[in-house]
């Protein structure tokens, strides 16, 4: 047999649980649930931005260097004006 045992923390989130009714040790049950507190406590106190210096070297964001970004640069030109020239031979027709 299965009960639905509602778990409520800091008044906020309810977790539903499964349990067999062999398995009601509330005890244990108290032990889950200051472990569940913890973790979120835990998870709450992660960062969730960090600044780029605090970022470990070989995880940090590379820019893309003059030349690279120079040359995106053009070809991104040379499709504008391929589009303009494209639509002003379309336009009359």
């Amino acid at each position: 047999m299965e009960f639905i045992v509602l778990i409520e923390l800091k008044g906020q989130d309810c977790w539903d649980c499964k349990v067999q009714s062999s398995d009601l040790d509330f005890e244990n049950m108290k032990d889950q649930v200051e472990q569940t507190r913890n973790r979120q406590t835990q998870a709450q106190a992660i960062q969730t931005r960090i600044k780029l210096k605090d970022m470990p070297q070989a995880h940090r964001y590379n820019k893309l260097k003059t030349e690279t970004k120079m040359l995106m640069n053009i070809i991104k030109m040379i499709c504008y004006r391929a589009e303009t020239a494209v639509a002003n031979l379309v336009t009359p027709y």
